[in-house]
């Protein structure tokens, strides 16, 4: 299924081009389709960093004028310095019904292609217009796998890129378990492959800690260092004093939380 929907994407990338006029889509084509969606046209837009396809011009027009500007204002909310490498193809349907049909998906997806020496060659994002809230969450999970953050960021960060009743469903998931070996980055793997959600809902948690508890430049300094020195960044005199603050803050916080006493500002600080 993965290949198959690198695949389709892939043809509808290389038909060549034959229209100019933005921000109308540079080309229409036909393509086969499950039986009742015969003749659907792909149209095509292009930005530096984005390959908008889209059934419905007027949806597909509207992402090409907003997906540079998302992507940056994800970056910049995050103190990320962006890769200059990022290259994303995105597909929109008009619903989920579509999006199933068509790829197979129950839910808006992102997905990355590697190289055979594991460097990240392009991405792609497939989601119906209906769930377009979630694009945020699944350009910011592009964006950090084009550069070798660290893994509590890649996998916590675009959680909090969604709403705040969503971050509140997923926070919810946190591990106990998580909370030691978070920053070490072979327990995390391991962590990260037994339990994925709690693994990540702690990730998130961590990010959710340093952003707002210790402020935006902070987080810009936690995001460029090593996890081995986390700690001492974060002005912590060892691994286990900071590992024992985060367990109190993702316990205090779940429980405010579940007791309805946290505002949804807070669980959206790039808000």
């Amino acid at each position: 299924m993965r290949l198959y929907l690198f695949l389709l994407v892939s043809l509808l990338i290389c038909h060549p081009a034959v229209g100019e006029d933005a921000p109308l889509p540079t080309y229409g084509v036909e393509r086969k389709a499950p039986p009742g969606m015969e003749g659907l046209v792909w149209n095509k837009w292009d930005t530096d960093h984005f390959v908008v396809l889209s059934i419905d011009k007027s949806q597909g027009s509207e992402l090409f004028s907003d997906a540079e500007s998302l992507r940056a204002e994800t970056l910049a909310r995050w103190a990320l310095s962006g890769n200059d490498s990022f290259f994303c193809k995105l597909v929109c349907v008009p619903d989920a019904d579509m999006l199933r049909k068509l790829f197979g998906l129950k839910e808006p997806k992102c997905e990355v292609r590697r190289s055979k020496s594991g460097d990240v060659e392009l991405a792609a994002i497939w989601i119906d217009h209906g769930r377009i809230r979630d694009l945020p969450s699944l350009v910011a999970e592009a964006e950090l796998e084009f550069s070798p953050h660290q893994r509590f960021l890649r996998r916590g960060l675009p959680i909090l890129e969604r709403d705040a009743e969503s971050i509140r469903a997923s926070v919810a998931k946190a591990s106990d378990s998580a909370c030691s070996s978070i920053l070490d980055e072979r327990s995390s793997a391991a962590m990260e492959k037994s339990d994925r959600l709690g693994f990540d809902a702690s990730c998130a948690l961590l990010c959710l800690m340093i952003r707002r508890e210790y402020g935006s430049a902070a987080f810009g300094s936690a995001v460029r260092c090593s996890p081995s020195s986390l700690h001492e960044e974060m002005g912590f005199r060892s691994a286990s004093d900071f590992d024992k603050t985060f367990a109190r803050y993702r316990d205090n916080l779940l429980h405010d939380i579940e007791s309805g006493d946290t505002p949804d500002e807070y669980l959206s600080p790039a808000r």
